[in-house]
């Protein structure tokens, strides 16, 4: 037996202009580590999968701007296909681990947030005012010509 909530990596660092998605995943973490101290010792297998952008079909059926804003977003810049993040999953499963950080952009947020929880929230806010998504997807264009 087992339960494992998918989450996000909003639930290690709080991501700007998005207080109540943020706060839901944080609290479902909590809910998820609380489940498992009470489960693991019954055996019941207990995880939490953080995970960064995911590209799924849950856009798909937006149309007009709101499509033209997910096509420019991070979400298309960097997010690893459904399949490949199952396969992440699965992995993190197979080895028993409680918390299943998933991607890069999801580990990078783990660790700030772990190394330093005030500061890294208040960078994290600093860098998403400072810079907008077209400099984002420069930042991912060079680093995918290396």
């Amino acid at each position: 037996p087992a339960i494992i909530n998918i989450l996000s990596a909003a639930a290690a660092l709080p991501v700007l202009g998005t207080s109540i998605y943020s706060s839901s995943k944080r609290a479902a973490l909590s809910l998820t580590e609380s489940l498992w101290q009470e489960f693991s010792p019954k055996g019941i297998y207990v995880a939490a999968v953080l995970s960064g952008p995911v590209k799924t079909g849950l856009y798909q059926s937006r149309s007009g701007e709101d499509r033209q804003k997910i096509k420019e977003s991070i979400i298309s810049k960097v997010g690893v296909s459904a399949a490949t993040e199952a396969a992440r999953i699965i992995r993190g499963i197979s080895k028993r681990k409680k918390r299943i950080v998933s991607g890069i952009i999801a580990k990078t947020m783990s660790a700030a947030y772990k190394a330093a929880p005030q500061t890294s929230v208040t960078v994290s806010g600093f860098f998403t005012r400072l810079l907008p998504l077209k400099t984002f997807k420069a930042i991912f264009k060079k680093r995918d010509k290396k």
